[in-house]
């Protein structure tokens, strides 16, 4: 079973927006539909030809090891191939060893020193030179996602910084949004140093979440994917404004 954090790199939008919400949402449980299972199969295809290498064709119609609950289709074989193509054209190579890019996969970060208990696992870190460049595949069709000021990725960058910044001596980071079913591809670039300021600002959101009377402050962002949005007193005295 994979580990979540209860600061989460992808509920940030959330709990940075209201912190009040992480208290508000104890209690309920995790919940899945077919379209995160979707997502999740996706990702193990992807992590698979960038690890192991080959085609996604190879798969299609077998199933995989981890979600092996129906075959991987044609479809999800296309977005999938698109992707990894995109992660192999930032690494600079074919997907062989004729690039000069480090590609991490499906890497587990730290982001603790900004966020209590913080970890994450990032889609595809790549290093090149000073560059750090932090890619994250959206399966899904239904939002559009996009890297400026997403702070998923801003703390992905946190935790890559943190475990390899000694070895690199990163001065730019570049966060990617890979969202393949959109036909959507977005990158955000910042210096090291802005990276840093934001982690100082999500560092105070993730305090306030701590305080036993942190506030709940409505908005879309914030109440999106929130678990208890149904009996939040906040938000129904927002509609009812």
């Amino acid at each position: 079973m994979t580990a979540h954090a209860k600061l989460s790199a992808s509920g940030s939008s959330r709990w940075i927006n209201c912190p009040g919400s992480v208290q508000a949402e104890e209690g309920f449980p995790d919940s899945t539909s077919i379209f995160a299972e979707e997502g999740t199969m996706a990702h193990e295809l992807a992590q698979t030809i960038l690890e192991e290498g080959g085609s996604p064709f190879w798969y299609e119609g077998r199933t995989l090891r981890e979600n092996n609950a129906v075959p991987v289709t044609r479809e999800m074989c296309e977005y999938v191939q698109e992707y990894v193509n995109y992660v192999y054209r930032v690494c600079g190579d074919d997907g062989e060893d004729s690039g000069d890019g480090e590609e991490l996969i499906e890497q587990r970060v730290d982001f603790s020193p900004w966020v209590p208990d913080g970890f994450g696992t990032c889609d595809a870190i790549v290093v090149r030179g000073d560059h750090l460049h932090i890619i994250d595949l959206k399966y899904g069709k239904g939002v559009p996602v996009y890297a400026e000021n997403n702070t998923q990725g801003i703390l992905y960058a946190l935790g890559a910084y943190n475990e390899l910044n000694q070895i690199s001596g990163f001065q730019t980071v570049t966060i990617h949004i890979v969202q393949p079913r959109l036909d959507s591809a977005s990158d955000w670039t910042l210096s090291v140093d802005e990276l840093l300021a934001w982690g100082e600002r999500i560092s105070q959101a993730a305090q306030a979440t701590q305080d036993p009377d942190a506030k709940r402050i409505p908005s879309e962002k914030a109440c999106q994917w929130c678990k208890a949005k149904a009996v939040c007193p906040a938000l129904l005295a927002q509609t009812e404004a």
